[in-house]
């Protein structure tokens, strides 16, 4: 394994950990947001909790104040 790959590897497992992006950044020494963003890869877990909490927010509506 080369180091790119355990570089890519680090920084997808931070951010299925929810590490936010800056820190993950700061770890992995990327000077920009565009390239830290080719070696992030969420796993579908991570996705569908994203959307499980979307469906978890409630608006409230003028009516129910």
């Amino acid at each position: 394994m080369c180091l790119r790959s355990i570089r890519h590897s680090f920084t997808s497992a931070l951010a299925n950990a929810g590490v936010s992006p800056e820190l993950r950044m700061k770890l992995t020494g990327h000077k920009s947001a565009e390239i830290h963003r080719g070696y992030t890869h969420l796993e579908m877990d991570t996705l569908k909790d994203a959307i499980k909490k979307l469906l978890g927010l409630h608006v409230k509506q003028p009516s129910e104040t």
